[in-house]
């Protein structure tokens, strides 16, 4: 039976520093021998093969879904009517240890909340839920655990510790 990777989400407003957040984590627990993978959710539309491509003209056909394959990658395009389920898109990696998670902030899984102290959206602090850590620019006073923005040897121990932890096998 495959086993199911540890995932964790990396939530926070737009312009924070996620994208930049998860980059250096995957470098850190790659050249840890980790196996990394991830899921960004975007919230517009995003066209992953070209207009007019073979590929292209397949999906606009009707293909439920289309691989394009070359050399060196492959990707799996699926035609869906809304936004998948985050538990199904997890269930698709193989071979992975680790699923980063941008976006799907309303999951179940949990997660690391990136703050910035101008863009921090105070109304809506307590509407995440399951976040276990937040890395900030700015001094928290909260009981979740708290990293400095840029401390990412220390954020990608605390992913491995949880990755460890027993109730994760």
């Amino acid at each position: 039976m495959k086993k199911k990777p540890f995932s964790i989400g990396i939530v926070g407003l737009k312009n924070t520093g996620k994208t930049t957040l998860i980059t250096n984590i995957i470098k850190i627990l790659v050249k840890k021998k980790y196996n990394i993978s991830t899921i960004k959710h975007a919230h517009h539309e995003v066209q992953i093969d070209e207009p007019g491509r073979d590929s292209h003209q397949h999906r606009i056909a009707g293909a439920h879904q289309v691989i394009l394959s070359t050399n060196n990658r492959w990707a799996l395009m699926n035609n869906c009517e809304e936004t998948p389920n985050l538990e199904y898109l997890i269930n698709k990696f193989e071979k992975t240890d680790i699923v980063l998670v941008e976006g799907y902030k309303n999951s179940k899984i949990p997660k690391i909340e990136v703050r910035r102290y101008e863009k921090y959206d105070y109304e809506n602090e307590d509407k995440i839920k399951n976040i276990i850590a937040i890395t900030s620019d700015i001094e928290i006073n909260e009981k979740s655990t708290i990293f400095s923005s840029n401390d990412y040897d220390r954020i990608s121990d605390f992913i491995i510790k949880k990755f460890n932890e027993p109730d994760n096998e």
